[in-house]
């Protein structure tokens, strides 16, 4: 079976977070989100008197545990990050965490990597539609996308410039960005959550969605 690499990518401006606040959307994030692939979680911790790294477990139920993961990293103490992975084989780490979130004065980041099976399969697209719900209902994104990096880097040739949206097969788009939703009728799939926001989905399949839509999509988002 074909395994794709899915990047779920998202963002949100400036927002104050305690650590408490942090390490609880944490865990409400990684609970949430499928045990697919299958693994428990893992943080890299350097071995003492060398370079090497150690894979050393972390119980997400357990808000000690969890916290371990999380470290600071801005001089001002308000931006931390939580960097673990989904551990399933020796060398195997098919899901990879990393969130920067907290800072009142700089943009917030969200990132999981999935090493993702059948990724085109009905079944894969509702386990990416899932770790996406989990990630917006803990961290209340402006924006979410999953798909492939090379989808990525097709959005330049229809005009992808830094600081603007990056859209994926499926991108959740929060009720604070403008779209103009005539732009969208009867061209995308759009899906309202109960909770807010709504997510976008394109033509085509996971790994190689519709681009043309996705051009469609950038007008109604105000780029032209």
């Amino acid at each position: 079976m074909i395994v794709a690499k899915i990047d779920v990518i998202g963002g949100w401006g400036p927002r104050a977070q305690s650590e408490a606040e942090i390490v609880a959307a944490s865990r409400r994030m990684l609970t949430e989100m499928p045990n697919q692939p299958a693994g428990g979680w893992v943080r890299f911790v350097e071995r003492k008197g060398s370079h090497f790294m150690d894979a050393v477990p972390v119980d997400i139920t357990d808000v000690a545990s969890l916290a371990s993961a999380i470290e600071s990293t801005s001089r001002r103490g308000d931006e931390r990050e939580l960097r673990i992975n989904r551990q399933a084989g020796p060398e195997e780490f098919p899901v990879q965490v990393r969130v920067r979130a907290g800072s009142e004065h700089s943009a917030n980041r969200l990132l999981v990597d999935i090493d993702m099976p059948g990724a085109d399969s009905e079944q894969a697209r509702e386990w990416i539609t899932d770790h996406m719900d989990a990630m917006v209902s803990a961290w209340d994104p402006d924006w979410l996308k999953a798909g492939t990096y090379q989808f990525h880097l097709a959005q330049k040739d229809i005009g992808l410039a830094p600081k603007q949206i990056i859209l994926g097969w499926k991108t959740y788009l929060s009720r604070r960005v403008p779209v103009d939703d005539a732009a969208l009728a009867d061209s995308v799939a759009v899906t309202a959550r109960p909770e807010g926001g709504r997510y976008v989905t394109l033509a085509g399949t996971v790994t190689e969605p519709g681009l043309d839509q996705a051009a469609k999509v950038r007008m109604a988002l105000g780029y032209g």
